[in-house]
């Protein structure tokens, strides 16, 4: 696994490998937990996705045949979070004025390493850096016929984990687990071989019309029915397989500022 850090007033990200105990190892020598700063990897567009999961679309499919939309989508639906959105690990995030709490997203993020346009599903994750995992903050809000971009493009709206796991240490992206934690409690758990399309059809209809470059992260999309927590509570996604590494992102969340 590899970590995006700073060092104590430095600017630069550095990249080093992650340390059981919370720390990191950068040139040969150990940085115990505190002794950096923790920066996020993603340095383009963050993509989102919803009715990815099957529950999801079996509960909210069948009212895209109704107007407006006549019929289901048979493209993948986006969104998108943009870069004011993009929070390290532990960052503290306000929630915006006059929301008495945020749904709580846990999200898989593929990172990419090198552009990946038109990708068929035999090669679609051929490009890819590695995963994160990602908490995607909404206000909640009811419909989905519309982008919600007040709901989910808030300040800090998208915590993203600092430590990257590498296609090969995570595995059959289908066995990935994804677990939210509110306050150290476990709020929900999902195996992700409940997704409607999985990484590489998605990543090829993605890119059958838009091209994912260098930096980018595809989250590969959250159920709609999601755990809550207000000002006060600390939240965190794990990502973990049956095996192997687990890494996590956390964030408290605070009143609105002034």
């Amino acid at each position: 696994m590899h970590a995006s850090i700073a060092l104590p007033g430095s600017a630069s990200t550095l990249a080093g490998g992650a340390a059981p105990d919370g720390g990191v190892v950068v040139g040969g020598q150990v940085l115990p937990p505190g002794g950096f700063q923790w920066r996020v990897p993603v340095t383009g567009t963050v993509y989102g996705v919803i009715l990815n999961d099957r529950p999801s679309w079996e509960a909210f499919g069948p009212a895209m045949a109704k107007p407006p939309h006549e019929a289901p989508p048979r493209a993948p639906v986006l969104f998108i979070k943009p870069r004011n959105t993009h929070v390290a690990h532990g960052t503290r995030v306000a929630l915006p004025e006059g929301t008495p709490e945020l749904e709580i997203g846990a999200q898989l993020g593929i990172l990419f390493a090198r552009t990946t346009t038109r990708a068929t599903e035999t090669c679609a994750l051929a490009g890819i850096a590695g995963f994160l995992p990602v908490i995607d903050l909404s206000v909640p809000h009811a419909s989905i016929l519309r982008p919600a971009i007040r709901e989910k493009c808030f300040d800090g709206a998208c915590p993203i984990g600092s430590v990257l796991v590498s296609p090969g240490d995570a595995g059959d992206p289908a066995r990935l687990l994804l677990r939210t934690f509110i306050d150290g409690g476990l709020a929900a758990e999902r195996r992700l071989d409940d997704l409607l399309r999985p990484l590489p059809r998605l990543v090829a209809e993605v890119t059958a019309f838009m091209s994912l470059l260098p930096g980018d992260l595809l989250l590969a999309g959250a159920p709609l029915a999601l755990p809550r927590a207000g000002a006060g509570a600390r939240v965190a996604v794990e990502l973990a397989n049956d095996a192997g590494p687990r890494t996590r992102v956390e964030c408290p969340l605070t009143e609105a500022r002034p």
